[in-house]
């Protein structure tokens, strides 16, 4: 499988759901190539895409900036007041 690239996979999120983008997203990180996609935190590796998905007991923006610092160039959810710094929508 060929190296898969950020805003080739989320070019069309917008037209699937109304999804915030969490992080500081610059060029180059939209330019970055992807190493995985997870919902579990604990698995994110540098150049992760984190799905912040909520869980019966749990809110999965909860985890947000675990992944971010973790390394994820970019975390996906629905959830709008995540209280996390510069966001962006698509």
């Amino acid at each position: 499988m060929g190296k898969i690239i950020l805003k080739e996979l989320i070019k069309d999120l917008d037209s699937v759901v109304s999804t915030s983008i969490a992080g500081s997203i610059a060029e180059m990180k939209l330019n970055s190539e992807v190493t995985s996609i997870t919902s579990d935190s604990r698995r994110v590796i540098p150049g992760s895409v984190f799905f912040a998905i909520n869980g019966s007991n749990l809110k999965g923006s909860t985890f947000i900036e675990d992944a971010l610092k973790r390394g994820a160039i970019v975390a996906i959810t629905d959830d709008t007041q995540t209280g996390i710094g510069d966001r962006k929508q698509f």
